[in-house]
């Protein structure tokens, strides 16, 4: 309910009612600890829990995180602590003491309507200077570079913008990238022993050592899919599931 104050404070990012939220970048002692340890042990002023996020848990220093314990293992009743990691460095002893859920990776769609949604917020996606060809292919491009994450693919899209770069190749040389469907157009014709000079040419065209080790590291993730999709059946890119299939 986004009308709920609580709510609102979390979607505007505000953090000023019983919601906390923490850059785990940030904790590098086990005074950094302390300090939020005492607000936790406050019970909540407006609502019936008091709940604290900490990002990035696994840049937390190992002398912070030995406090961190300290502080799951004595949470008080109507406490709840939400710990988030993009890597799964978080020590063993740590997830003992949680209940782990998984996310799935976003899919090039999705990352796609995201894009779209910040150009909107930004006025960029009516800015009569960005050809319209850039709002599909342009994005697509960016979202199939992005490796499934939203934040490198903010990241490209702000960098294309403020260099002015529109086209599927300039986007590729700005960035020293290679875009996922390029990536499974030079697999596609591996597999199927193609001739086709254009596939080739596309790795000729790649002129960065960046784009190289960016399409190498891409298409052996792709593969390694592939090889999971073959032997178990199981595939964590669902939009590419059948290509996944096919080639493991």
């Amino acid at each position: 309910d986004w009308s709920n104050p609580s709510c609102k404070a979390i979607l505007n990012g505000s953090f000023d009612r019983d919601v906390m939220r923490l850059d785990g970048s940030q904790l590098s002692g086990k005074s950094d600890i302390i300090d939020f340890t005492h607000d936790l042990n406050l019970k909540p002023m407006y609502d019936r829990r008091k709940v604290l996020i900490i990002e990035e848990v696994d840049q937390v220093s190992a002398a912070a995180q030995s406090s961190l314990l300290k502080v799951l293992e004595g949470l008080k009743p109507w406490v709840t602590v939400i710990l988030l990691s993009m890597e799964d460095k978080v020590s063993n002893a740590i997830k003992s003491r949680c209940q782990v859920y998984k996310v799935n990776s976003m899919t090039t769609k999705d990352i796609m309507y995201n894009l779209k949604h910040i150009m909107e917020q930004t006025g960029d996606w009516t800015n009569p200077n960005i050809p319209s060809s850039f709002k599909m292919e342009g994005l697509a491009t960016i979202a199939g570079a992005s490796q499934k994450s939203m934040r490198s693919a903010v990241q490209y899209l702000e960098r294309c913008i403020i260099n002015e770069t529109y086209t599927r190749e300039g986007i590729e040389d700005l960035l020293g990238v290679v875009d996922e469907e390029v990536t499974w157009r030079v697999l596609d014709a591996l597999l199927d022993k193609s001739k086709d000079e254009s596939v080739w040419n596309t790795i000729l065209r790649m002129k960065t050592g960046d784009q190289t080790m960016h399409f190498v590291n891409y298409a052996t993730m792709m593969m390694s899919e592939a090889l999971l999709a073959k032997e178990v059946g199981v595939t964590y890119s669902e939009d590419n599931r059948d290509r996944l299939m096919r080639m493991g």
